[in-house]
């Protein structure tokens, strides 16, 4: 009598990818600081699943950034409190605890400054060689570095004046 096949183990019931597992991730994503890894692992559920849903439903896609913005505002948060108030430090005296210090993060403070205001923001010079400009005539424009408001703005080097209009209605 040949062998018979083995009887199949049951497959694990996968978790049903619904309207209210939907919810369940954004709200896991608005609480725990966009940490998409974190609220899949949660819910069982692959990352890849929410991602592929992600990029067929605009509305899922609207909703998911606005869970991680408010994700990312806790965070944010708690970094403002970390870098002003601190967080409680053990002090030890011969292996024995004997107090709390409070200490602020500088580390933090200095982060945050950086994102908020311009004049602490770390500043990028591109030049050539031997610190000379890249090319004559070349202008080089980073979004939002509040230096450059008006593109048209810039001011061609003389010897290339004639090529280079000052403003759109000198192409005309």
């Amino acid at each position: 009598m040949p062998d018979s096949p083995k009887p199949r183990k049951p497959q694990a019931r996968t978790t049903r990818f619904d309207r209210e597992m939907r919810k369940k991730f954004l709200r896991l994503i608005a609480e725990n600081g966009a940490n998409i890894s974190s609220a899949c692992r949660d819910l069982a559920i692959p990352r890849d699943r929410f991602y592929k849903y992600r990029k067929t439903h605009p509305k899922f896609a609207a909703a998911w950034d606005r869970a991680a913005e408010l994700g990312i505002d806790k965070l944010e948060d708690e970094a403002k409190r970390r870098a002003l108030e601190g967080v409680e430090e053990p002090i030890y005296y011969k292996g024995q605890l004997c107090g709390q210090n409070r200490r602020p993060s500088d580390a933090l403070l200095a982060f945050l400054l950086k994102g908020h205001r311009d004049k602490y923001k770390e500043k990028h010079e591109l030049s050539g060689p031997g610190g000379q400009p890249l090319a004559p005539g070349v202008v080089v424009y980073l979004p939002d570095n509040g230096r450059d408001p008006d593109p048209n703005a810039a001011v061609a080097p003389p010897e290339l004046a004639e090529v280079a209009p000052k403003d759109a209605e000198d192409n005309k």
